[in-house]
């Protein structure tokens, strides 16, 4: 159903069957009450001739409907039919949700957008159904019908914190469009208390499947010492609105379909614009069905989407914020980025009062206005990444609106590569996470070369991932979210840990030897040493995992059927274990080559340099073959001196030709 032109009939079946897929997708409209409801509305359903069908509140609203009180509208996911269709509507409403009409025009916002007032309104009446104006103001008593229904706030304070000038002019607008004062709507509820000293808390429809595991895990790998935390399946942070300070809490409710978030902040005036900006940096108005479906269309996508089918974008709750943040990560690890990060933060930041904050949350981030001129390279950093951060800040003194969403995808990126010290692998980063752009797809990153190059011996280059990328347009940014996570699963980077990764070993004779096999709790193998190399073994796991409590277990019986049947010549079996690496990501890129390498066959150094990209690097990829902690199973042997000559093996020259033999032999 597309916008504008929804199905009748079919629009009728799913309000017949309460189809949860359409939810948030079209409203009905009845003529014989003046109600519009969502399609899950639990009331008797009306007459398919009493129906007319909107495709959103506003325009609902805007022909004279009043919202249903059971099925309450404003708790409907914001996935209208018509998203995707027009990228200015979609710029125009987050301009909206960010308080545009609040103390603007459209005449204002038009502008912003780059196009005519005149265009605008037209685009909003094909799209949306209701004039700029309208949606406003629909969502401005959405919200107070929110605040009513979910809070116990007094009517006074949810008049401001909804936006209207008065108080007078909230009760003269809920008497229009419900025949009632606002407070006779909240003695039909039951409320709950979501009002205390540490905040309110709201709730955030979203369209199901919601992985918010995989939200939690990207955000924890980047999150800003000081600034964020991640902890109890929660996000917290701390945030600044004109000179005010706060903090946010969000976490999920999977039984009801809603994030919830809880808002500590000192002006209720301020809450429309935390809510919108927490809505766009969870991705909560995504329709994870539709994109699904669309990324499914490649092959080897339609892996990944079956596999996370609730994959969001995680966006920003700062643009200035994830755009330094992006610059911290060029050209080093993430988690060295977020280390950075943090020094920053802590050089520069302000600090947050004692009282304001939960534990752990220590730091505001700096502004522009406190980044610009500074030097940034003291917090060991190279000079020329400082200064593009003091650029950065300029350019956003210069220009307030720099990361609005009121330009295409290529201006965006354009106008932001302009900054000294951007290329466009930051542009398309800050435009994903900051601009919300769906499109956005930072063709440069290596995690997605190397996500894209699994079963290929030799990694894609950059300009063939960007035509690869074309046929996932408009959903790119989701794409490479699908493509990240899996190279994480593939490639976990594991960090030394403050506390004992708990370890399980267990002893497995082989025909070269016994061999000492180490597993985690979830049945990776992290490490495989014949037994007179038990102390290397340990020494190596320490140095990529910290403090490990080595327990002795009984071998999984899916790995010792599999390492037993690899012996007897079932060669393929070895593939099929599942294992868990450290160490560096070179050496992660090398040991994952060695996987590659077909068993009774045998290549040089240079040969497994060149299968990771690196070709000059054979060196580097032996030192690394050196420190390879899980012997056969990540095959080292299977590679050799140039010349042909079997050269150092961790196991020693004889299990090395052995293996080699055994391989050649059962792979004829």
């Amino acid at each position: 159903m597309g916008a504008m032109t929804l199905d009748r009939h079919a629009c009728y079946s799913a309000l017949l069957a309460r189809d949860v897929r359409f939810d948030g997708r079209f409203f009905t409209a009845v003529k014989t009450t003046g109600i519009y409801c969502r399609p899950v509305c639990p009331a008797r359903p009306p007459k398919f001739e009493n129906c007319i069908f909107l495709p959103t509140a506003a325009a609902a609203q805007e022909a004279g409907f009043r919202s249903c009180l059971r099925c309450r509208p404003e708790s409907s996911p914001d996935i209208g039919a018509w998203r995707g269709t027009y990228a200015t509507v979609s710029r125009a409403l987050a301009l909206i949700d960010a308080g545009a009409l609040d103390t603007g025009n459209v005449e204002r916002l038009s502008a912003r957008l780059g196009v005519g007032e005149r265009h605008l309104r037209r685009l909003f009446t094909r799209h949306i159904g209701a004039s700029p104006a309208s949606v406003a103001h629909t969502r401005r008593v959405l919200f107070a019908k929110q605040l009513i229904s979910e809070t116990t706030l007094p009517m006074t304070q949810v008049a401001l914190a909804s936006g209207f000038g008065s108080v007078r002019r909230f009760n003269e607008t809920f008497q229009q469009l419900f025949g009632r004062p606002p407070g006779a709507l909240r003695r039909k509820t039951s409320t709950p208390d979501t009002v205390s000293s540490s905040g309110i808390t709201l709730s955030l429809p979203y369209r199901t499947p919601y992985d918010w595991e995989a939200m939690l895990n990207f955000l924890s790998a980047r999150a800003i010492p000081g600034i964020e935390a991640i902890a109890d399946g929660a996000y917290r942070r701390t945030i600044m609105l004109d000179d005010l300070i706060g903090w946010v809490d969000v976490r999920n409710d999977a039984k009801s379909g809603v994030l919830c978030a809880t808002v500590s902040f000192p002006d209720f005036k301020q809450l429309p614009i935390i809510i919108a900006r927490l809505r766009r940096m969870f991705d909560v108005t995504s329709d994870p069905c539709a994109i699904g479906a669309a990324l499914s269309r490649d092959p080897m996508l339609a892996g990944l989407v079956a596999t996370r089918p609730g994959l969001r974008v995680p966006g920003a709750w700062d643009g200035f914020e994830i755009a330094v943040r992006a610059v911290l990560g060029q050209q080093i690890t993430v988690s060295a980025a977020t280390r950075l990060a943090g020094k920053l933060v802590s050089a520069f930041g302000p600090e947050m009062p004692g009282h304001a904050a939960p534990m752990g949350l220590t730091h505001l981030f700096p502004s522009a206005e406190q980044l610009v001129n500074r030097d940034i390279a003291q917090i060991g950093m190279p000079r020329a990444r400082g200064a593009t951060i003091v650029h950065l800040a300029a350019a956003r003194i210069a220009d307030p609106h720099l990361f609005d969403p009121s330009q295409s995808l290529e201006e965006a990126v354009a106008r932001l590569c302009i900054i000294p010290g951007i290329g466009a692998w930051t542009a398309h980063y800050i435009a994903m996470r900051a601009l919300r752009e769906s499109d956005a797809f930072p063709s440069g990153d290596i995690a997605l070369m190397r996500a894209l190059s699994t079963n290929q011996t030799k990694r894609i280059s950059a300009s063939q991932l960007h035509s690869r990328s074309e046929a996932w347009r408009p959903w790119r940014a989701y794409a490479a979210l699908h493509l990240w996570t899996s190279d994480a699963a593939s490639t976990p980077p594991v960090a030394k840990r403050i506390w004992p990764m708990r370890l399980l070993i267990d002893r497995l004779p082989s025909p070269i030897g016994d061999n000492f096999v180490v597993w985690d709790e979830q049945g990776h193998v992290r490490a495989m040493e014949f037994e007179n190399y038990e102390a290397r073994m340990q020494n190596l796991l320490q140095k990529y995992y910290g403090a490990v409590d080595l327990n002795t277990g009984r071998l999984p019986t899916n790995i010792s059927e599999k390492l037993e049947a690899y012996f007897n010549g079932d060669l393929a079996s070895l593939d099929t274990i599942t294992v868990a690496t450290g160490g560096t990501p070179f050496q992660r890129d090398a040991w994952s080559a060695l996987r590659r390498i077909p068993a009774g066959t045998t290549v040089s150094y240079g040969y497994q340099a060149a299968m990771i990209g690196r070709p000059k690097a054979s060196r580097a990829v032996g030192a690394a073959n050196g420190a390879n902690v899980i012997a056969i199973i990540l095959p080292c042997h299977r590679v050799i001196g140039s010349t042909g000559k079997l050269t150092g093996y961790g196991g020693g020259i004889e299990r090395k030709r052995w293996l080699i033999a055994h391989e050649r032999r059962y792979a004829s």
